[in-house]
């Protein structure tokens, strides 16, 4: 593009000369032509100069051109490091039931503040750090997250810190971002244990995993928890299965879901959970943005032998930034 315009306005400098002096524009022409193919061959002699001036003296760098559009596309470039990268997700739900304890209200979520930092090629920093409020409108701060990664391939990852623990799939492929997921909610045997969850999602300690991404969404998962203690021994069994299906903007989904807790475990007691569960979701993810999604999603919940059949529905917003 630049060089056709050189050549434009030689052209018309040229044109408009040879009509002032009566010369033959043919030969100013092919004047023109030759004094821009002297200045780009010039171009491209001082171009090559300045690439090997680093290559003597024994330091690299990297094109302007090349660090801008790395910075822009997330990906650090050579000689960058280190370099930090800052993501955000955020979601507000309105919450119904026609049953139950839980109020119907709106409620904010976790804003979730998501850093990474590129140390070296294969060596990187992950903090995930968490505002959240309880039911009386408190905010408390918790790290999440926190890890040293070395990461040789994508199908081999190892994290050294504070992690999810590989307990399942979904306690892997979603954190406290709800951006991410397809469905509104977690299931109910992934629940943070600030949330009332019984497994242990988070730990400190070393992890070895991997990516593999597949072309639809079938996720099914079970867990078999045995606490023993003197009060005795207790066990608690769950599953749930989760089909989705990308259709344009939309992707709707389906879970079914069950839990059997002993009444009389003290951890199910102190977390105040019912003895069993079964509950069937249907929800519909929209991605309006590239960078947020609507949800609605329905619950039908049995919950005990007691209580019995209850509906929620839960609308939410989530996004990233």
């Amino acid at each position: 593009m630049k060089h056709s315009l050189i050549l434009l306005l030689a052209i018309g400098m040229g044109h408009a000369a040879a009509q002032s002096s009566g010369a033959d524009p043919e030969a100013t022409l092919r004047k023109l032509l030759a004094r821009v193919e002297s200045l780009e061959a010039e171009v491209r002699q001082l171009r090559t100069e300045k690439a090997l001036a680093p290559a003597a003296s024994g330091k690299e760098t990297v094109p302007l051109a090349e660090s801008a559009a790395a910075a822009l596309d997330g990906v650090p470039g050579r000689g960058t490091f280190p370099q930090l990268k800052l993501r955000g997700f955020g979601d507000v739900s309105y919450h119904w039931s026609d049953g139950g304890q839980q109020r119907n209200a709106f409620r904010l979520g976790q804003p979730d503040l998501f850093l990474t930092s590129q140390l070296a090629e294969n060596l990187s920093v992950l903090s995930e750090n968490v505002i959240e409020a309880d039911d009386t409108e408190h905010f408390g701060f918790e790290v999440e997250r926190l890890l040293l990664q070395y990461t040789p391939r994508e199908y081999f990852n190892v994290a050294v810190g504070r992690y999810h623990t590989a307990i399942g799939y979904y306690n892997n492929a979603y954190h406290h971002g709800k951006w991410l997921q397809t469905a509104a909610e977690r299931p109910h045997i992934y629940d943070f244990e600030d949330s009332g969850g019984l497994l242990p999602i988070h730990n400190v300690g070393v992890s070895v995993s991997g990516a593999i991404t597949p072309d639809f969404e079938w996720l099914n998962e079970g867990v078999l928890v045995r606490d023993a203690s003197d009060r005795g021994t207790f066990t608690t069994f769950g599953f749930y299965t989760q089909i989705a299906r990308r259709f344009g903007l939309f992707r709707p989904c389906v879970r079914y879901e069950y839990l059997s807790e002993s009444a009389r475990d003290p951890i199910v007691l102190l977390a105040g959970r019912p003895g069993r569960a079964q509950l069937l979701s249907l929800g519909v993810r929209y991605d309006f943005s590239e960078l947020a999604a609507l949800k609605l999603q329905w619950e039908r919940a049995f919950v005990g032998r007691d209580d019995g059949a209850r509906n929620e529905l839960t609308l939410q917003l989530s996004f990233t930034f």
